[in-house]
């Protein structure tokens, strides 16, 4: 049986020192951290294959996948550093049946923290490391990244970042899109939900070879678009004798955001798979911020092993991400 051990693809080294300039090079091409050779040696031991079958065999008999996410606040992180924080996974009726604990390992950064600054917000950006545990504690698979060195005026979540998982069959490669910066988030709601793949690039499948990519289309999310579109007029220009629906508007969260999967070798949309985005409250808090926290993923009976696995490891992805975005002020 081949070991579920997570390696990181392989980059070339950038210094430490560089920068690029222009706002479309830092949003999908920031360079990225040198891979410190013991950042890439901690991802080398294998996880325990008798773990994998379990986690396979719960995924099997999920029919739903409840996500809620809390990152620690700073004093909490120096109390369990590296931890950041974690995300847990209800299988059905089983509470925390999974668990992704996210960390960032200070010694990858380029200095030590400040008293009053958290390590997510020092370079490289991004870096983490995380694992995906049975109940019990036992390691299914990590997710890493070694981080990126600068985006001057863009939120962590302009960058396309890639992770390797390995899977049973071999490596997983899962990136996401840029998010929609600026403008593009106000005039688009669906612009802060980008698009999500993962591939099986080692695979003899075909379509696992090409991958599946996780989207949220119009077409799904028209409740969404109308309840965006009318708390802008209501936030710009209050239409004449909606102040009713305005304040409604405003005192309620948005819609959830329905996602669909997708085979990319062909396009057909896979039946029987949704992931539902919580509509996020107006306010949220720091702990959850950017986290999925009452997400959903709902199985068919009918749906296989492999197809289940990727979309829970691309929530993980995305997660994870979540846990590090660092936000950078704009005009920086």
């Amino acid at each position: 049986m081949r070991a579920c051990a997570a390696r990181l693809p392989q980059r070339k080294e950038k210094k430490a020192s560089m920068r690029v300039s222009g706002a479309a090079s830092v949003r999908a091409n920031a360079p990225v951290a040198p891979v410190p050779p013991a950042f890439e040696a901690r991802h080398q031991k294998a996880c325990d294959p008798a773990a994998m079958a379990e986690f396979e065999r719960l995924l099997m008999a999920t029919s739903r996948v409840t996500i809620r996410g809390s990152r620690h606040s700073l004093d909490e992180f120096r109390q369990r550093q590296p931890e950041v924080g974690r995300i847990n996974f209800d299988l059905d009726g089983t509470r925390d049946a999974l668990s992704l604990v996210v960390n960032i390992d200070p010694e990858y950064k380029t200095r030590p923290p400040k008293k009053w600054e958290h390590p997510k917000d020092i370079e490289p950006f991004l870096v983490f490391r995380a694992e995906l545990t049975l109940r019990d504690g036992r390691s299914v698979t990590t997710l890493s990244h070694p981080g990126v060195l600068d985006f001057r005026g863009q939120t962590s979540g302009g960058q396309r970042i890639e992770v390797q998982v390995m899977d049973r069959d071999g490596p997983v490669s899962i990136s996401q899109d840029p998010m929609g910066e600026g403008l593009s988030g106000t005039c688009d709601p669906l612009a802060a939900h980008p698009k999500t793949r993962a591939a099986h690039p080692q695979s003899a499948d075909e379509t696992l070879r090409h991958g599946y990519e996780e989207s949220a289309p119009a077409a799904l999310n028209q409740a969404m678009i109308q309840w965006h579109t009318l708390a802008l007029k209501c936030l710009i220009f209050p239409p004449p004798g909606a102040m009713v629906a305005c304040l409604v508007i405003f005192c309620t969260n948005p819609p959830d955001v329905l996602y669909e999967l997708r085979e990319l070798r062909g396009g057909n949309v896979v039946d029987g798979v949704r992931y539902t985005a919580k509509g996020p409250t107006t306010c949220p808090p720091p702990s959850t911020m950017f986290l999925p926290d009452g997400d959903t993923i709902d199985f068919a009976g009918s749906t296989p092993l492999q197809t289940r696995k990727d979309v829970v490891l691309m929530a993980a992805y995305r997660a994870s991400k979540g846990m590090v975005t660092h936000i950078v002020p704009s005009g920086m």
